[in-house]
């Protein structure tokens, strides 16, 4: 879906034909938080392969690490310092998680999964109406909001942490 196309689906969710300007100045950061909102819960993976060759830089959109892997497939440890990868092999492939993109024009494409835009939406609605005198739009908005990232963490891929059994709270 496109920024533009967000726009209108949003718009109709708030029941604005013709929104104010001091509305459509606030949605850009609205969507770009909001994006980097949901991806905290449902990541948005990403591959980068190094050669011997390439510079051993974290890409610009580093998030989190997923994991790193050899060209056979055996995982590697890397470590990195101010965005730059320390003692590397000459080959592997970096699996990340990613902040997604800001959208800057009508017809961006916005960088969550189709499944995860009724979330950005409901969380877009909310922050509009988060300083109305009247909390119930806000509230509806956010509790659909709520439920939705609920079902996205539920579909989210990987392991978030393994505890070993000698760790204990």
């Amino acid at each position: 879906m496109t920024y533009g196309e967000a726009k209108k689906r949003l718009y109709k969710l708030l029941d604005e034909p013709r929104p104010e300007v001091a509305l459509t100045e606030r949605l850009p950061a609205f969507f770009e938080l909001g994006q980097r909102e949901i991806a905290k819960y449902y990541p948005l993976l990403r591959c980068l392969e190094y050669g011997p060759n390439d510079e051993r830089t974290l890409p610009g959109d580093f998030y989190r690490p997923s994991g790193a892997y050899l060209p056979n497939g055996r995982p590697v440890e890397l470590r990195a310092l101010e965005g730059r990868i320390l003692d590397a092999p000459d080959r592997f492939t970096l699996e990340y998680q990613a902040w997604p993109t800001a959208p800057a024009k009508e017809d961006d494409e916005l960088d969550l999964p189709p499944e995860a835009l009724p979330a950005l939406l409901y969380f877009v609605a909310a922050k509009c109406q988060e300083m109305e005198y009247d909390q119930r739009y806000f509230q509806n908005f956010f509790s659909e909001y709520q439920g939705q990232l609920a079902n996205l963490a539920a579909l989210a891929k990987g392991i978030g942490a393994v505890e070993p059994p000698e760790w204990s709270i």
